[in-house]
């Protein structure tokens, strides 16, 4: 009798526990990384110092968390070497979008360095050549023109120096000038203008103090 008990008791909680709710589905984030407007692959997303996921060539991942709506959550974009990551963590809120689709979350990767491409004009500066930081860079060519690439950090100041001191330049004006630029956020061309004129050469004749004449003389 007392086994009987025992075995439609078991019976009852199983079939209780069979009536119980599944668990609800989990909640679905995603993440979109890009530079500009430039989708950032390899992006590393932790949480609790540990990696879940990294972004695809699309710069984009998918996260999958367990919760209840509502709940929020941080994650932490770390972006590859060569770009610079941000310095606060993406707050993400669980929630069931209407329409089915997965809440997302865009975040930066800015690159450390941007291109810089100079691009300098002068007239009259043929041959000239261009420093920067006591480095030659660049050597103007016949018509006075160069067009480089460097590249630099957002912000940084930049200037060029054209270095006149050899004696062929020493008739330019001005002397060794500087064109200036500063780097900005994104890849960029510098158009640089630095004209220059040439001084001209007076010459002073100096002759005779007296006409001198020519032919026999008279005697």
């Amino acid at each position: 009798m007392k086994l009987r008990g025992l075995l439609l008791g078991v019976l009852i909680l199983a079939g209780c526990k069979h009536l119980e709710d599944p668990p609800p589905p989990p909640f679905q984030v995603a993440i979109t990384v890009a530079d500009k407007t430039t989708p950032v692959a390899d992006v590393s997303i932790t949480r609790n110092s540990r990696e879940i996921g990294k972004t695809g060539p699309d710069g984009h991942l998918t996260l999958t968390f367990h919760g209840s709506e509502g709940d929020k959550l941080d994650v932490w974009v770390k972006c590859p070497e060569g770009y610079s990551s941000p310095d606060r963590p993406i707050t993400v809120t669980l929630l069931r979008l209407s329409d089915g689709k997965v809440a997302e979350y865009p975040a930066s990767c800015e690159r450390s360095e941007r291109k810089v491409v100079v691009s300098i004009s002068s007239e009259n500066g043929a041959f000239i050549p261009v420093f920067l930081l006591g480095k030659q860079v660049a050597t103007l060519d016949e018509s006075g023109t160069a067009t480089f690439l460097l590249s630099g950090h957002p912000g940084e100041h930049m200037d060029f120096r054209l270095d006149t001191h050899d004696d062929k330049f020493k008739l330019l004006v001005p002397q060794s000038p500087t064109v200036q630029l500063d780097v900005q956020s994104e890849d960029h061309i510098y158009p640089l203008d630095q004209p220059f004129k040439k001084q001209q050469i007076h010459r002073n004749y100096v002759g005779p103090s007296h006409p001198v004449q020519l032919g026999p003389r008279p005697i």
